[in-house]
């Protein structure tokens, strides 16, 4: 009975736990939010210690400043700030040295390039030969600036415009290529400034919507230049030779004066009817006029002077005239082609 007993309060000792020794000064106390401090407010460890502070904030709770900087602390701070100043040169140096060139973008300008292309060249040749008694510069380029410039021939201007201005899209050596520039010489070398009317000339998208301007039923083929009592002065440019479809020019009634440009004329594939009336031109009919393909030349007051060739008539179906001024041969050929005051036929 005895050991059971013994074995019952050992038990009892065993199980239940004794109060835990206070270390806390007298006087201490717990505070709201869990901080033990002694009678004199001084924070205490587990240990029943004073915590420690860092004397930098004990100065600044007491005085408002912070307390001396000690001598590690300088060398700690030193060292940090060292190895920041070894890292923002290091940065500034891989940063040049590493960094990919920026791509800077080049705004776009209405000024042209200075610097032609394969196909610019071979449009400049085609160029030059629809203008073959122009002096040219070899380089292409030397254009620029022509359309400035008083003194530039119209040919170097239209040159300028149709290789870099241009915002057609013609590919060299079509037929609307070499049309946009035998119309832009024409509208300069007639004046153009001085028309009465020249909707869309010289630059508009489309020659067939040029005032005056008539073109086939695929609307893209010049066959007519119809400016009659427009305006014109000067005088048709060899360059009409590059409208290859041409039939027609219709410059009744303007004030074109010197010669007609007879080389074009004769070297022109097409051109079939020429109304010049009513002008202010010079020269005589030459013979060799007889080797175009003009059919109707119409002549009555333009200023041409002298006879009327007798293979001229028995080659065209009129040429309307006055004979006091254009006097036909005495031949039934000249009798029946030639029409007008006083010819008598």
């Amino acid at each position: 009975g005895r050991s059971g007993r013994g074995r019952g309060r050992g038990r009892g000792r065993g199980g239940r736990s004794q109060p835990q020794e206070k270390l806390y000064p007298p006087g201490s106390k717990k505070l709201s939010d869990g901080t033990i401090v002694d009678k004199d407010g001084t924070p205490l460890g587990p240990d029943g210690k004073p915590l420690e502070r860092n004397q930098k904030f004990q100065d600044l709770e007491e005085t408002g400043a912070w307390g001396e900087i000690t001598r590690k602390e300088k060398i700690g701070a030193g060292i940090i700030l060292g190895l920041l100043a070894i890292g923002a040169v290091l940065g500034v140096v891989f940063g040049v040295v590493l960094k990919p060139n920026p791509i800077v973008e080049i705004p776009g300008t209405v000024s042209p390039t200075a610097s032609p292309t394969t196909s610019d060249y071979y449009a400049y040749e085609l160029i030059k030969e629809a203008s073959p008694d122009v002096e040219w510069p070899d380089d292409p380029a030397s254009l620029l600036g022509s359309s400035a410039d008083a003194s530039a021939p119209s040919q170097h201007k239209a040159a300028e415009f149709i290789l870099y201005q241009d915002t057609v899209d013609t590919k060299p050596g079509s037929l609307m290529f070499l049309q946009r520039y035998a119309l832009h010489v024409f509208f300069s070398e007639t004046n153009g400034s001085g028309w009465v009317k020249s909707d869309n000339w010289p630059t508009g998208p489309d020659v067939c919507e040029f005032y005056g301007v008539m073109c086939d039923f695929t609307k893209t083929e010049v066959v007519k230049l119809v400016l009659s009592e427009n305006g014109l002065s000067g005088m048709f440019p060899y360059e009409i030779v590059s409208l290859k479809k041409l039939l027609e020019i219709d410059a009744f009634n303007n004030q074109l004066e010197g010669r007609l440009p007879y080389k074009a004329i004769l070297d022109h594939g097409r051109l079939s009817t020429l109304d010049v009336q009513s002008n202010l031109l010079t020269g005589i009919i030459p013979v060799e006029l007889d080797k175009s393909n003009l059919v109707d030349f119409l002549i009555k007051d333009s200023g041409i002077t002298g006879n009327v060739p007798a293979n001229l008539c028995s080659h065209m179906d009129l040429i309307f005239t006055d004979c006091a001024v254009n006097r036909c041969a005495a031949t039934s050929a000249c009798l029946q082609t030639c029409q007008g005051p006083n010819c008598g036929g």
